[in-house]
């Protein structure tokens, strides 16, 4: 009789750690599809380097590249913030362009950090020289929480 009871106890321990399997199993999948469909950095510095316009481009042709991938997008000088929340202070973009002085057009593409991570956006900043030809472009991470 003994036997008898210890195996249904045996069968129902078996199943337990199935279900826990299972849990476990659909919860690391779901995290990863979330963290594997977010945009990175080195997502976007790719799409940018070789997609992206080239050097010497015009601001017209990066609003356009940007609006064809329904980035959101405006043009500024270091000495504006642009109505952006994140938008740099004109020391800092300094720093990010190399550049005493140069106007730009900034995309920002927001995106839900989940769980584990905050909020955010990435930035991409496309710098231009006094005639208007595109020199170089840096994208940046800013997180915030909410």
């Amino acid at each position: 009789m003994d036997s008898q009871t210890k195996r249904p106890i045996g069968w129902l321990r078996l199943g337990c750690y199935f279900i826990v399997l299972v849990a476990v199993l659909l919860t690391v999948g779901v995290v990863w599809f979330h963290w594997d469909s977010r945009p990175t950095v080195r997502a976007i510095e790719n799409i940018v380097t070789k997609e992206g316009p080239a050097v010497g481009s015009t601001k017209a042709d990066v609003e356009a590249w940007l609006d064809a991938r329904q980035i959101l997008n405006h043009r500024r000088g270091l000495n504006d913030a642009g109505g952006y929340p994140a938008g740099l202070p004109p020391t800092q973009l300094c720093d990010l362009s190399g550049l005493e002085d140069a106007e730009g057009v900034v995309g920002k593409i927001p995106y839900e950090g989940g769980l584990l991570e905050f909020n955010g956006e990435i930035w991409i900043y496309f710098f231009f020289d006094k005639a208007g030809q595109m020199m170089k472009h840096v994208v940046h991470k800013w997180e915030y929480f909410l």
